[in-house]
C-alpha cells in the first residue's frame, strides 16, 4: 500500500477526473462483452482477445470506482481535531 498527500484541489479535481471517465469505462466493458460474443462460422470467436479485456475492464471498473468512493469519503469526513 502506499499514500498519497494531495491538496484539496487536487482530489477534487482527481475525482472528478474519476467520475467523468465512469461512463467511458462501462462503454468499453460493455464493448467488449459484445465482441467476446461474435463468432466466425467454425464458432471460434472473432475477437480471441476479448475475454482478456472483459477481465481488465471489469477489474478497472471497479477499482476507479473504489478510488473514487474513498476520496469522496476524505472530501466529506469532518477534521480530525486534535
Amino acid at each position: 500500500m502506499i499514500t498519497l498527500e494531495l491538496s484539496r484541489n487536487e482530489a477534487v479535481k482527481l475525482e472528478m477526473l474519476l467520475l467523468m471517465t465512469t461512463k467511458f469505462r462501462e462503454g468499453e466493458l460493455a464493448t467488449y462483452k459484445k465482441l467476446a460474443e461474435e463468432k466466425d462460422e467454425d464458432g471460434n470467436p472473432l475477437f480471441p482477445h476479448a475475454e482478456d479485456n472483459i477481465e481488465f475492464w471489469a477489474e478497472q471498473c471497479q477499482m476507479m470506482d473504489s478510488i473514487q468512493k474513498r476520496i469522496y469519503q476524505a472530501l466529506t469526513a469532518p477534521p480530525i481535531e486534535g
